[in-house]
């Protein structure tokens, strides 16, 4: 349930000591990751994790102890080091929303 998820979201977001400020600016933008530093992007590396993509990131670091530059995701990133958890994050963001990117169409849900 969706109130659920933005309590856990929320619970997560002040696990890491993430500033309101900061929390607003993801819920209302999410985060870009430029891994190609505005080069061209044929493989598709840059990736924009919204406010779920950040919290499955941030989940999946509490819950497998990963060490993350937290000041590094939140204000610099395009030099986030973690690419792979971003692209797994990501891919779990389209399937937390539901949506299939190579179809563009809505994946239904039972």
């Amino acid at each position: 349930m969706l109130n659920d998820d933005l309590k856990e979201i929320l619970h997560i977001f002040n696990k890491f000591d993430i500033s309101e400020e900061d929390q607003r600016r993801i819920f209302s933008k999410g985060i870009y990751f430029d891994f190609t530093y505005g080069n061209p992007d044929p493989k598709h590396r840059n990736k924009k994790l919204d406010v779920f993509g950040v919290w499955i990131l941030l989940k999946t670091c509490v819950d497998y102890n990963i060490n993350i530059n937290l000041k590094t995701l939140l204000h610099e990133p395009w030099a986030f080091e973690e690419e792979s958890l971003v692209r797994f994050a990501s891919e779990m963001q389209d399937r937390y929303n539901g949506v299939n990117e190579k179809k563009g169409q809505k994946i239904k849900h039972n």
